[in-house]
């Protein structure tokens, strides 16, 4: 695959084509067959019910979970899902459209960026699709959690803020107030942590490039961003305001310190690891793409070192000074890096298109066509085969078949049609994607989502029988109000709401413990993957099965 012809197609690309081309790639990889898979026990669920609470209540201010107030983060990402359980219902499509939707903004971000960075359409293209399929990008962009959202605003704020220092004129102001809403955005979603990281990361590429690269004060970068930090937090002020009159002056403090800097240092308990967690985790949740990363890397590197590039400069200021903030917290999770995989798309993105160009200094230029002819034909009939074997072997057909055809035309048109092969790439790698959930995911609902068992407590329900928790964590009480729709009442050491009379269904996770024979006979139904059973029992004997779970130290 010659160099040379891929240059004279990147050549021939124009930004609105290439723009719409990965819009719809991204609603493809994102969308498609969203909700085949089930919402899963732990966080989506906890997430879920919070918004179906919302979406119950009108209570908009005061998140809450199964009646009790929740405040670890603020309400922004609660009201776009309890906005699409509206329009949708209380389903698993509507509870993981917010993250998908998300992930889409934040794929067209990138390609802005990497435009705006001045990377050219090919490389902006190929840094959106990097982003799209890394591993863990991919994955959070079809959950029902928080932090796709965050991420969008971040990369936002980042993308945002380059426009506002690079525009002239009339729109100035306008990227300006983007940036600001950006970061109110940000903080909405997650508190402080919205504002600190896009704040870190423009804040050093200040700092750096006018005392080493201009050599210059740029008072007016420093101005307006105090003035977008200042109009970011206007919001979040107001629902303080909104959350002191509703829920009392605690629960203010709960929102703005312990969850924001209890968090950063430890205090809070939360997720507590070594400072060294995220280099043993970050070599698996940029692939496929991190095989590419030292390459890219050490280009970058080179390129500013020697010319001092404060693009360059701008890139690495988003990428490093966020990571060690985030390495320096006490509280961490995986799922945190995930507004810093775009900076790495990006440079990878911008490498890969310099070396697909030829405008890489290879040595061995041939030796590097050949490989990548074999590894784009390699990967074309590896979509075949993947397709058509989740189609015989998942749940779907439309996708893995989209895919296995798409790779097929790829192969059949890469020596003599370029650009019509590289299209048929691309849909054969969004479908293939979009076949995950459903072929792969789904058939892992009966052991992950609670589904099953909450349908057996609808099944008691409708026969008069009571449902109630037992110790409940907080996933299995946001999965009680998203799937039963109903605040669900606890049993309590005090016996304040204990059923008096009537058959009572007492949810009640069993995890690393053995029930004895008598025991299983009660229980209406249990689900294994987090070792939850029902337990059936008149509301005379509640007291001898609560007696019986204490002595197996439930």
């Amino acid at each position: 695959m010659p160099t040379k012809r891929i240059a004279e197609l990147a050549g021939s690309l124009r930004a609105g084509r290439c723009f719409w081309l990965l819009f719809g790639l991204s609603l493809l990889i994102f969308l498609g067959g969203l909700g085949s898979r089930e919402i899963w026990s732990g966080d989506e669920t906890r997430v879920a019910g919070i918004s179906a609470e919302m979406a119950l209540d009108n209570n908009y201010v005061l998140p809450r979970l199964n009646g009790q107030p929740f405040l670890e983060y603020p309400p922004l990402y609660y009201w776009c899902v309890s906005g699409c359980f509206r329009l949708f219902g209380f389903t698993d499509f509507a509870s993981q459209l917010p993250s998908a939707l998300a992930a889409v903004g934040g794929v067209l971000v990138v390609f802005a960026l990497t435009r705006r960075l001045g990377y050219g359409n090919l490389a902006a293209l190929l840094s959106g699709l990097i982003l799209a399929t890394s591993a863990q990008y991919f994955g959070n962009g079809r959950i029902c959690m928080v932090d796709m959202l965050l991420a969008f605003f971040v990369i936002l704020a980042i993308w945002a803020f380059r426009e506002w220092i690079d525009s002239r004129g009339n729109r100035k102001p306008a990227w300006l107030l983007l940036t600001a809403a950006a970061l109110a955005g940000g903080i909405m979603t997650k508190g402080l942590v919205g504002l600190a990281l896009p704040l870190a990361a423009i804040g050093s590429y200040m700092v750096l490039e006018n005392s080493l690269i201009s050599r210059r004060l740029r008072w007016k970068w420093y101005a307006g961003m105090l003035l977008a930090c200042l109009l970011a937090l206007l919001p979040a002020a107001a629902w303080l305001a909104m959350l002191h009159d509703t829920a009392g002056g605690s629960a203010v403090h709960t929102v703005f310190w312990t969850n924001n800097f209890g968090r950063f240092s430890g205090s809070q308990g939360d997720h507590v690891v070594p400072f060294y967690y995220y280099l043993e985790k970050l070599p698996t949740l940029f692939l496929p793409w991190l095989v590419l990363l030292p390459f890219a890397g050490y280009d970058a590197i080179r390129q500013l070192w020697r010319r001092r590039d404060e693009k360059l400069l701008y890139l690495f200021c988003y990428l490093l000074i966020p990571y060690l903030l985030l390495t320096l917290s006490s509280s961490k999770r995986q799922v945190y890096l995930l507004p810093l995989y775009a900076g790495l798309a990006v440079l990878v993105g911008r490498w890969l298109a310099l070396a697909l160009t030829g405008e890489f200094a290879w040595t061995r230029r041939k030796w590097f066509e050949r490989t990548l002819f074999w590894a784009f034909c390699g990967l074309a009939a590896g979509f075949i085969v993947a397709g058509i074997g989740l189609a015989l072997w998942g749940n779907c057909f439309s996708f893995p078949l989209l895919s296995a055809l798409a790779g097929f035309g790829a192969l059949r048109l890469i020596k003599r049609h370029l650009k019509p092969a590289f299209g048929c790439f691309l849909v054969a790698l969004a479908a293939f994607f979009s076949s995950i959930d459903p072929a792969i995911q789904s058939p892992q609902d009966q052991r992950e989502s609670l589904r099953q068992l909450f349908q057996s407590c609808l099944k008691g329900m409708a026969q008069g029988e009571q449902v109630y928790l037992y110790q409940p964590a907080e996933r299995i009480s946001g999965a009680a109000m998203f799937y039963l729709n109903r605040e669900i009442p606890v049993i309590r050491e005090d016996r304040t709401r204990w059923p008096q009379s009537g058959t009572i269904l007492l949810i009640v996770r069993c995890k690393g413990k053995t029930l004895p024979a008598g025991l299983l006979a009660s229980a209406a139904e249990q689900v294994f993957a987090d070792h939850y059973y029902v337990f059936r029992t008149p509301a005379g004997d509640l007291e001898h099965l609560i007696t019986q779970l204490k002595e197996l130290g439930v």
